[in-house]
């Protein structure tokens, strides 16, 4: 009898345990990714980390500061940028497709060879932004 409740103990405390698994995984990559936009919109270059292949696909980055961001090749796909700050920020090669782009400071950023097919740019400021071969397929002009 006390081997039985025992081995029912343990699998309840087992149970238990697994239940609680993905909340704790879930607030882990939401703390990393958290840091990480923090850190990709630092004012000091040193704290400052470089996003190159970074994969940030459907992420909610509305307002962000990333002046100055190096996010060259970044996956970007279908994120929301809407008011973003992304003046002077490196976003070579980076894939910004279906992207929300509107209103966002963009000046003197550089999207050389982005994909920003189907993205939405509307009321943005990028008139000082290098776009040399980018793919802007589908983007509606603001």
């Amino acid at each position: 009898m006390v081997v039985l409740f025992g081995a029912y103990a343990t699998w309840r405390q087992l149970r238990v345990s697994q239940d609680g698994l993905p909340t704790t995984q879930e607030g882990c990559a939401t703390d990393r990714f958290s840091t990480a936009v923090d850190q990709l919109g630092s004012d000091k270059p040193a704290t400052r980390i470089g996003g190159r292949d970074a994969d940030f696909t459907e992420a909610a980055l509305r307002e962000a500061n990333l002046r100055e961001a190096n996010l060259r090749e970044a996956n970007l796909r279908e994120a929301n940028l809407r008011e973003a700050n992304l003046r002077e920020a490196n976003l070579r090669e980076a894939n910004l497709r279906e992207a929300n782009l509107c209103e966002v400071d963009a000046g003197g950023a550089v999207f050389r060879g982005a994909d920003l097919r189907l993205a939405d740019s509307g009321g943005s400021d990028s008139s000082t932004a290098d776009l040399l071969q980018a793919r802007l397929t589908g983007a509606p002009a603001s």
